[in-house]
């Protein structure tokens, strides 16, 4: 298989590659004279910006160790590159601030972020490798008020954050569907949370991931559901510098790898066994028991097993932080397999 042949086959991979956006200046003289592939191998660690706004996400403990779904998916790059999930360096930075640190050679990649818009996409600079979890405009509402579509909601006072793209995101789903309703817009989200535990407004109006994460936090979780349906779309992914295809092949295939692996039934438990006796040769070639697939990326044979061994499979972390045995309890839904409704996939491993 020649490196023309696995460039080629990322072309489809996840619905969100090849998205660029935000205008960046140069990189770094280091990382244009060597790629940011060797400058990491040179370095000995990978520095991994995550934004820490979601504890689900990232968040450093009491012990300071560093834990969430992004944390894990950093992890899971240094252990392609290095064989050791513990070769990296978590770097909180806020979604604004994420830009200027790739800029300047800070980070090396973003674990998640949104998607460029149009206008973002167009200014280049930045490129979004795949997409690794997908969010959405969501409700949420007593579990015994029933009301499941928006044309139940007619009429009725939503909480929304005031002046935020979820705001933005109502307004449109409302309009578009010619249904009138009220926005309770607030700044501070303690004070949208007492005013929907004080049944001021019908629903509760933000990111699905978000509602999660207040619902956790309510008195009785369990007595508020988030409908299931996304009023929105928000495609998030790791995002790494433009114009730099080997590095973000790495960063890319990383992602493939875990995806390959739940679709295959490899996980960190069995993936000791599944090496030994796999026939199938998705399986083989993922775990570097037939071909050498990590030479095209740069990477040792058993990049992809030291990966699953050490990390996990996709379905491993989001269960591990965001799945039904957490407090954020989230559904996978958009975010499962193709082959289970959603919409996430790689392409064969071939």
């Amino acid at each position: 298989m020649t490196r023309v042949s696995v460039v080629g086959c990322l072309a489809g991979l996840f619905l969100a590659v090849g998205f660029v956006g935000f205008a960046g200046a140069k990189n770094t003289d280091e990382i244009e004279r060597q790629g940011m592939l060797e400058v990491v191998r040179d370095r000995g660690l990978v520095r991994c910006g995550v934004a820490s706004a979601q504890p689900e996400f990232a968040v450093r403990g009491g012990d300071r160790v560093w834990r969430g779904f992004d944390v894990d998916f950093c992890r899971a790059v240094a252990a392609a590159l290095f064989g050791d999930p513990a070769k990296v360096e978590i770097v909180a930075v806020d979604q604004g601030g994420a830009y200027q640190a790739l800029r300047d050679g800070a980070i090396d990649l973003v674990a998640r972020h949104a998607q460029p818009t149009f206008d973002q996409a167009a200014a280049g600079g930045f490129v979004q490798v795949a997409l690794s979890f997908h969010d959405g405009l969501g409700l949420m509402q007593r579990l015994d008020q029933g009301k499941t579509t928006i044309g139940a909601l007619a009429g009725a006072e939503i909480c929304v954050a005031a002046g935020s793209s979820a705001q933005d995101d109502l307004d449109a789903a409302f309009t578009a569907r010619n249904v009138a309703y009220r926005a309770r817009a607030k700044q501070s989200n303690a004070a949208l949370r007492a005013d929907y535990l004080a049944d001021h407004c019908a629903a509760y109006a933000a990111n699905r991931a978000s509602l999660a994460a207040i619902r956790s936090g309510l008195p009785t979780p369990r007595d508020h559901v988030i409908l299931p349906r996304a009023l929105s779309k928000r495609p998030q992914g790791p995002l790494v510098r433009q114009g730099d295809d080997r590095w973000a092949d790495v960063v890319r295939w990383t992602l493939g790898a875990m995806l390959v692996a739940e679709e295959r039934g490899v996980r960190a438990a069995n993936v000791d066994d599944m090496r030994s006796v796999a026939n199938h040769p998705d399986i083989r070639r993922l775990l570097g028991t037939e071909g050498d697939y990590g030479a095209e990326l740069g990477l040792s044979r058993t990049w992809a097993y030291d990966v699953i061994k050490n990390v996990g499979n996709y379905a491993e972390i989001y269960d591990r932080h965001l799945g039904p045995d957490t407090a954020l309890a989230l559904e996978r839904g958009a975010n499962a397999l193709w082959s289970n409704g959603g919409i996430l996939f790689a392409p064969p491993f071939r």
